[in-house]
């Protein structure tokens, strides 16, 4: 609003010059999603009323996006998660294209002033992405998956690589596909962060205390650098302070 309200002296009557001008602009670019938000925006007759249906707003783009279908969006590993969204679920090697073609351009607008891109799947012609991220080259990506067709897009894109369970064995035989991958394209691995993904069951607190400890620190050894650690009693807020108090000091 800050930005609208300096567009001239007056803000009420420049509200309606720069929906004016926005939507020129939309009608430029054959944007169906721009002219959605135009048409919901231009309901709102004073800016304190657009302020008060701010989050109504963002709510109305979302369905279109999501229940219009008006962004072809592919999400997830397993069916369900393409279910919930009502998308369809496609084959592996759909997948794989999608989310190396995803990350092509994720990378490209973060770190270009207007990125093209035109794909099997996708494609852009310079569109807007500003403020860029602050961290540089770009914000770090994370892929998780223990798969050997993900450890090959890992290990070009990613900046950390999430494995969800498992044991340390089964850890470094994953880490050295990842590392062999990134060697073949010539990437250092170290550049690659490595993570886990592990549960914390502290229903018996004795043995369970051991087993949290001793769990993460055969997989400290095993290579993991970053553990994202869930509560199997995720309403049990007094394993937390046990977890602090009694396991946590183990690993400082």
């Amino acid at each position: 609003m800050k930005a609208l309200k300096k567009y001239c002296k007056d803000p009420e009557i420049s509200f309606h010059l720069f929906l004016d001008k926005l939507e020129k602009s939309v009608k430029k670019s054959a944007s169906d999603l721009g002219r959605d938000a135009v048409s919901v925006i231009k309901k709102s007759i004073t800016i304190k009323e657009l302020e008060e249906k701010a989050d109504d707003i963002k709510w109305r783009l979302l369905r279109k996006i999501f229940l219009g279908r008006k962004l072809d969006m592919i999400t997830g590993d397993l069916p369900i998660e393409h279910e919930t969204y009502g998308t369809y679920y496609p084959l592996d090697s759909e997948r794989l294209s999608r989310l190396r073609e995803a990350l092509q351009i994720i990378i490209s607008m973060w770190t270009e002033e207007r990125s093209k891109f035109k794909g099997k799947f996708y494609k852009i012609k310079e569109p807007p992405c500003w403020p860029k991220p602050i961290q540089k080259p770009h914000s770090p990506i994370w892929i998780d998956s223990g798969k050997s067709h993900i450890v090959k897009i890992a290990a070009k894109f990613a900046d950390n690589f999430n494995i969800l369970g498992g044991s340390p064995e089964s850890y470094r035989e994953k880490m050295e596909i990842l590392n062999n991958y990134c060697r073949k394209i010539g990437r250092d691995p170290s550049q690659i962060r490595r993570s886990w993904r592990g549960s914390v069951n502290i229903k018996k607190p004795q043995k369970a205390i051991e087993n949290s400890i001793n769990e993460p620190e055969a997989m400290a050894n095993a290579g993991v650098q970053d553990f994202i650690l869930a509560f199997e009693d995720r309403k049990d807020t007094k394993l937390l302070r046990i977890f602090a108090e009694e396991i946590l000091p183990a690993f400082q």
